[in-house]
């Protein structure tokens, strides 16, 4: 939802940024209508407005819309229901404040936003395979309700589970099962980390279409502006650290919402590094 507000909020951001409230000069308008059309070939925007141009109205649109409104709300709202975890509440801050880097600042060039977001999840799954393999939990983590001490003995099941068939793991639905925990109470009949029970499951077969499936959901983010490719990126290391250590998948209103972050990555929003190249070709130009 935090994800989904940012990227309504920056859509409009970038979309009213950079109107002036008086026309501009004749051959300002000639140069923005020319890097305007290239801009178009290259995002395939569909406006017909082109940079520094006022609407056909005369007015300029504002900031505090409907949609913005929308976003804040959205975005309140994801924070509110985050505060119930403390994974959750952190990871949501820490994608706020991507966010806003995003939003009012510069984002990073898309294949570092890339890197971040798998070495990310990457970095969780090692440290979660890490905590299975301990021979007792730390204190610190007991200490919140969010890592209890009882995924400490879920992921070692898992993880032993997993040795048992490293290839192709041991079927759907096996865990619960092989695990005396996971098999004594409902709320903990799952791994508690999506990695862990594809693993033990489906074995590393299972585990390298898992590892595609994201990397193709980040590749899907990339052909978006710089800006929203890195929102929708953060979002999504987001949610895949989560998953790396709760059992979010089994929650449809959480790929609901992943997949309007996707969608809303669309190629035709500009990033500020796509405008301020712009309005440098535009300063050389006159």
């Amino acid at each position: 939802m935090v994800g989904l507000a940012a990227l309504i909020i920056h859509d409009e951001r970038i979309g009213n940024r950079g109107v002036p409230s008086s026309p501009p000069t004749s051959h300002a308008l000639t140069s923005n209508a020319r890097l305007w059309k290239r801009y178009q070939r290259e995002t395939g925007a569909s406006s017909h407005r082109a940079p520094g141009q006022v609407s056909s109205h005369g007015a300029v649109p504002s900031l505090l819309n409907y949609r913005v409104l929308l976003g804040i709300v959205i975005g309140l709202a994801g924070l509110l229901m985050s505060r119930a975890s403390q994974a959750s509440f952190f990871l949501a801050v820490v994608l706020v404040c991507a966010s806003a880097v995003a939003i009012f600042w510069t984002a990073p060039p898309k294949w570092l936003s890339f890197l971040i977001a798998f070495l990310g999840v990457e970095l969780a799954v090692i440290v979660v395979t890490y905590l299975g393999t301990r021979d007792s939990w730390p204190d610190w983590l007991s200490d919140g309700e969010s890592l209890s001490s009882a995924r400490h003995t879920l992921w070692s099941d898992a993880l032993s589970l997993w040795s048992t068939n490293p290839a192709v793991g041991t079927g759907m639905g096996t865990f619960t099962a092989s695990s005396e925990l996971a098999s004594s109470r409902a709320d903990l009949a799952a791994t508690h980390s999506l990695f862990l029970q594809v693993g033990a499951e489906l074995g590393i077969i299972g585990v390298l279409l898992l590892t595609c499936l994201f990397g193709g959901v980040l590749y899907r983010c990339s052909p978006a502006a710089r800006s929203a490719a890195f929102i929708g990126m953060m979002a999504w290391m987001c949610l895949g650290i989560h998953t790396s250590i709760d059992h979010l998948e089994d929650f449809p209103v959480v790929w609901l919402m992943a997949g309007a972050v996707l969608a809303w990555c669309r190629p035709h929003v500009a990033s500020s590094g796509d405008r301020a190249t712009r309005n440098k070709e535009i300063e050389q130009t006159q």
